[in-house]
């Protein structure tokens, strides 16, 4: 017995969801004393729905935690970027 058209289309657009993932928008980061600007990012293969569980969220927060510690704050991301 063949699936519905509209279960293939599912299963279609979900497995190729879980194929592609996202990207994530670089993090910018910012030495108030120094001026220094450096990013984390961008990190790809982002599970689309829940990031967290993908290796590279762990990536991005580690960048993020190690720039914070040597006194970066991170910068806004500007309108055209998000």
């Amino acid at each position: 017995m063949r699936e519905p058209p509209r279960v293939r289309l599912a299963v279609a657009l979900a497995v190729l969801l879980a194929a592609v993932g996202c990207s994530t928008v670089p993090i910018k980061m910012r030495n108030a004393q120094t001026g220094q600007v450096t990013q984390c990012g961008p990190y790809t293969n982002m599970h689309p729905f829940f990031p967290e569980l993908s290796p590279h969220w762990k990536a991005e927060r580690e960048c993020i935690n190690d720039y914070q510690r040597q006194g970066f704050e991170r910068m806004p991301v500007p309108v055209d970027e998000k």
